[in-house]
């Protein structure tokens, strides 16, 4: 089909169905979908939070669609050994959809303290993670990648904390799966409670892209 270029005015109902229909990205559910879609027709379903387009014969899912949030201010903690939900670094997911997951975290925290790194997600999602950084913790520094650690057995990961304004990068990574839909969530505090204040930096980031 070819492209039609709108001119100003009133548009037939023909060129309405034909051209501006194919050439839009359609707003719907799974149950309102247009009847009879035109070959290459893409949708957007609000109660799966998912693109598909039409092959002709069926709706195919649009793998790739990603979710990407940047840190834009410095955030602290002190005084607090419990894992709290980071103030910007949550992405939604959609359900029964499986996310490949990285985080890019610079941190910085004093060394008797050390980091904790963790995740929230829908109660019924899973998801298998690990995280590269320089060591574990202060108390083990032979390991450069920290256990891999299952979303809703514990799921917190220590990490090494080298002083106050002096800053280490982690990359937590994995495989998120979701039944419900919701949001992903990045976690941390400090794994020793500590009066100078762990920090999560600005231009950290949560990239999330869903793979299935």
């Amino acid at each position: 089909m070819a492209y039609k270029v709108f001119a100003a005015g009133m548009g037939r109902s023909s060129d309405i169905d034909q051209y501006l229909m194919a050439q839009a990205v359609i707003t719907c559910t799974s149950s309102t979908r247009p009847p009879q879609p035109p070959v290459g027709m893409r949708i957007w379903q609000t109660d799966t939070l998912s693109e598909h387009y039409w092959d002709g014969t069926t709706w195919q899912f649009l793998t790739g669609l990603s979710r990407f949030v940047r840190k834009t201010a410095d955030e602290s903690i002190a005084n607090f050994a419990g894992v709290q939900n980071d103030d910007q670094l949550s992405v939604p997911v959609a359900p029964n959809a499986v996310y490949a997951v990285e985080a890019f975290i610079i941190c910085s925290s004093p060394t008797n303290a050390d980091m904790k790194l963790a995740w929230q997600a829908p109660g019924d999602a899973t998801m298998d993670w690990s995280s590269l950084s320089p060591h574990t913790a202060q108390t083990d520094r032979d390991h450069s990648t920290i256990s891999v650690t299952h979303m809703g057995s514990g799921g917190i990961a220590d990490a090494a904390g080298y002083g106050d304004n002096v800053d280490v990068i982690y990359i937590p990574r994995g495989r998120l799966t979701t039944v419900s839909s919701g949001t992903l969530t990045f976690r941390w505090a400090q794994s020793s409670s500590n009066s100078t204040a762990a920090k999560v930096k600005t231009n950290s980031y949560l990239y999330a892209r869903r793979i299935a």
